[in-house]
This record gives structure tokens, sequence and C-alpha cells, in this order.
């Protein structure tokens, strides 16, 4: 526990500048964090699309009668 109270230590001398610095820095190592944890959760979920027939029907698409108008 001694490391962390000489962290805390060493924060407090810190100015107000320096505090707010850090605590971006910290701020954007969470979020970094974060969007890996999202995309290794994500990786592999398409694992069964079929590319090939995904741009078959988008061609497809665009060569018929056009989008469809929505009802509302």
């Amino acid at each position: 526990m001694a490391t962390v109270e000489r962290i805390l230590h060493e924060i407090r001398r810190l100015s107000k500048e320096e505090k707010e610095i850090l605590l971006n820095a910290l701020e954007r190592e969470r979020a970094e964090d974060e969007a890996v944890e999202k995309f290794e959760k994500a990786a592999g979920s398409w694992a069964d699309f079929d590319a090939d027939s995904f741009v078959a029907e988008v061609y497809a698409r665009r060569h018929g009668e056009g989008r469809a108008v929505p009802g509302w």
C-alpha cells in the first residue's frame, strides 16, 4: 500500500494544470481500454457473414426499381 500512498503524495504536489493533464490522460486511457474491450467482444460476431452475397444483393438492388418509399 505504500506505493499507492507515494503516488497520491506525488499527485497532490502537482499544479492544477498538471492534474488536469493527468486526468485527461487517464480518461483517454480508460476510453481506449473500453474501445478495445468492445472491439474484442464484437470480433468474430460476423463470422457467418457472406460478403459475396451481400455485394450481389447491393448490385441487384441498384439495378432494380429504386428505393422503397416509406409508408409514413
